[in-house]
């Protein structure tokens, strides 16, 4: 009669299936010092973001993916006080495409207890990750037992949040609101995304960021959980197809953030 609450206990007997064929390891059970780290931020009209090395090196990398038209309409607002989607919800959401991505580019599946770092503007997100829990939300609450799924599969230790407060948090700000919302941010293409993170945001030693385009098949994951449409932990064993690279690939570097 709850199917919520059954898809809920289907996902656990998942978590139990897996966590029996492949013994977790002790060092996948200890935090520490990001290895990785992956910030993001969500407007009504997308999501963008950056990934950079800290304890390890990795090309330094910018993402950005539009909503669809249905998600926008379905955002909770002034004008629309009976949406399904709050902004705490597109914010998660974000930032399991913002996971998706560093399993990518990271290769964190190569590196079993790597620590990662995601970080965020949305102080609810922020408690559900240090949590893997939310008690408000249907949709978080689906969206989190698909990245603790991920996080299983590829051996991740216990990830390290942190809220870092909007006014600080212009390196997300400006792929995120890439798409018009903000006329001097506007780029018709990732080229010229590219050109305008390293005017703005220049690498040393001129290295050069990155632009990561998510597949369709990565955006439609998030988009399907966050429109709330059945899906379960099987379906995540796998990762979506990774997306592709513009621009010349930048030199892997550490200690960015």
């Amino acid at each position: 009669r709850n199917q919520a609450l059954l898809d809920a206990l289907t996902d656990i007997r998942s978590f139990l299936r897996e966590s029996v064929s492949i013994p977790t390891l002790c060092r996948e059970l200890v935090p520490g010092h990001p290895d990785y780290i992956g910030v993001k931020d969500a407007s009504g009209h997308g999501v963008g973001g950056i990934i950079v090395g800290e304890n390890m090196p990795c090309p330094p990398t910018v993402f950005r993916m539009p909503w669809d038209q249905d998600i926008k309409e379905d955002l909770v607002s002034f004008s629309n006080p009976k949406g399904r989607i709050t902004n705490s919800d597109l914010e998660f959401a974000g930032l399991l495409l913002l996971w998706i991505i560093m399993e990518d580019v990271c290769q964190l599946g190569k590196t079993p207890g790597c620590h990662v770092g995601l970080y965020s503007d949305n102080m609810p997100t922020v408690h559900w990750v240090q949590k893997l829990a939310s008690r408000s939300s249907k949709v978080a609450m689906q969206l989190l037992r698909c990245m603790a799924f991920r996080l299983k599969i590829v051996k991740a230790s216990p990830l390290t949040p942190l809220h870092v407060a909007g006014v600080r948090n212009a390196l997300t700000d400006i792929p995120s609101r890439s798409f018009g919302s903000e006329p001097k941010w506007h780029c018709d293409t990732n080229q010229q995304l590219l050109t305008l993170f390293n005017t703005t945001f220049p690498l040393p030693h001129q290295a050069s960021w990155q632009v990561y385009q998510p597949s369709k098949e990565q955006c439609t994951r998030v988009t399907s959980v966050l429109r709330m449409k059945r899906t379960t932990a099987d379906e995540w064993q796998r990762p979506p197809k990774p997306g592709k690279v513009s621009g010349a690939t930048g030199l892997d570097m550490s200690h960015l953030w």
